[in-house]
């Protein structure tokens, strides 16, 4: 039962939050729509400068976004779905801005690369190889041997 506990614990710092508890009341997002209307996928924007994120202008408000997010933007837009900038006001998301692949172009954070390429790019250092089971399972191997440690009781 311990085993089963610290493994659920484990797993909820290493998994994702879902989304309804992330998104805050102001924050505002690139989000991705179908022709319905219905939600796809989303890139936070922030309103102040941060590390990663360069200023841009979404309908002349200023906002910081990482470069892969522009790239993602443009590609969901060749995939023919609609992407806008959207704020939550804690009860649903309002449009700032209609059709940010308008507004936003790879020139416009400096770059002429392929989005694809951009939208791809992730650093070594930040996304360790393997899968997040093999993370989980390197975790708990013996550091002498490599193996699984095996139950309490084989130790």
């Amino acid at each position: 039962m311990r085993v089963l506990t610290f493994l659920t614990g484990i797993l909820a710092t290493v998994l994702p939050a879902p989304a309804e508890e992330v998104v805050k009341a102001g924050d505002f997002y690139l989000i991705s729509r179908q022709a319905d209307g219905t939600f796809h996928g989303s890139h936070q924007v922030l309103e102040e400068q941060a590390a990663g994120y360069v200023a841009v202008a979404y309908c002349g408000r200023k906002v910081w976004v990482r470069p892969k997010s522009v790239a993602w933007s443009l590609i969901e837009v060749e995939n023919k779905r609609v992407v806008g900038l959207e704020y939550s006001n804690g009860r649903g998301w309002v449009e700032v801005c209609a059709k940010a692949e308008k507004h936003v172009s790879m020139a416009d954070i400096g770059s002429d690369e392929d989005p694809l390429v951009v939208s791809n790019d992730t650093p070594a250092a930040t996304t360790p190889p393997g899968s997040k089971l093999s993370r989980i399972s390197e975790a708990f191997a013996n550091k002498s041997s490599g193996k699984p440690k095996g139950t309490y009781h084989q130790q």
